[in-house]
């Protein structure tokens, strides 16, 4: 079961880090901040 979980984690945060990449380049400049701020805290969570 935390097998299916895991895996399933890891998918969400590959389309979130996906969306926030995204965000990142092509959002406001209010937007691309935060998604670069919320990146940053992504790669420290790994």
């Amino acid at each position: 079961m935390s097998y299916i979980i895991m895996k399933w984690w890891k998918s969400l945060n590959r389309s979130l880090a996906y969306r926030l990449v995204d965000l990142a380049k092509n959002g406001l400049k209010d937007e691309r901040f935060k998604a670069i701020n919320t990146l940053g805290s992504l790669k420290h969570l790994r």
